[in-house]
């Protein structure tokens, strides 16, 4: 199959998102004097990874996600600072730190987009995807980027596949391949008759899921067989 187009997601695709949250999260701690243990951390972790889940199985909006993962936080860890001033502070450091996932991104994008165009596809906040996407070096490859909350729909919505072909007219599902790291977000774009690739660790299983991808990979690297 050759695939004219290719859609990627940006964190824990392309971006070294775990990276950007601990920097984040120590970042605002020392801002406002905080001493914080890795408990608090691990906690703040799992409680941002919840309410991105939610967000993508349409049970928080965006708006009610950037409140509730601090105050879940604040209620459970008691830092003596309000949520929302730990919020703001946060995503004004997540935007600060771009650090690709390995070294092998961005000669892995120029090798594709010789061969394809290349769109970036992201559950994320406006500001803080384009600061990290374009100071990354990942922006000179892409053709555009679909940000959920730029253009008020989300990974893995029909809305948001629908948008996409609005705004690229001679897309084709049938030659176009969706790349991700999720199988939450990115892989059920099968359901709309993309061709999917999951990126990550193989071991991890995913048989419990009901829609499977096309291709699976260890490292975005490897997507570059794919385009051969």
């Amino acid at each position: 199959m050759k695939y004219d187009i290719m859609l990627v997601d940006i964190d824990d695709t392309l971006l070294d998102f775990s990276a950007a949250e601990r920097f984040a999260f120590d970042a605002v701690h020392k801002k406002n004097g905080l001493i914080y243990c890795e408990e608090d951390y691990l906690f703040y972790h799992e409680a941002n990874k919840t309410a991105w889940k939610a967000l993508e199985k349409e049970n928080l909006s965006l708006e009610e996600l950037l409140s509730t993962r601090f105050e879940t936080y604040v209620k459970a860890r008691k830092p003596s600072v309000s949520p929302k001033e730990l919020s703001a502070g946060y995503e004004d450091f997540l935007g600060q730190e771009f650090s690709l996932l390995n070294d092998d991104v961005l000669p892995t994008l120029e090798f594709i987009s010789a061969r394809a165009r290349i769109y970036a596809i992201t559950n994320g906040i406006t500001k803080i995807q384009k600061n990290r996407i374009a100071n990354s070096g990942v922006g000179k490859y892409l053709g555009g980027a679909f940000i959920s909350q730029e253009i008020g729909k989300k990974k893995p919505s029909a809305d948001f596949y629908d948008y996409i072909k609005s705004q690229i007219p001679d897309l084709n599902v049938e030659t176009t391949l969706v790349v991700g790291d999720s199988m939450t977000a990115d892989i059920p774009a099968a359901r709309f008759g993309y061709h999917t690739c999951l990126v990550g660790d193989l071991n991890a299983d995913i048989s419990n899921y009901e829609i499977q991808p096309e291709f699976r990979f260890s490292s975005f690297s490897e997507v570059k067989e794919l385009f051969k």
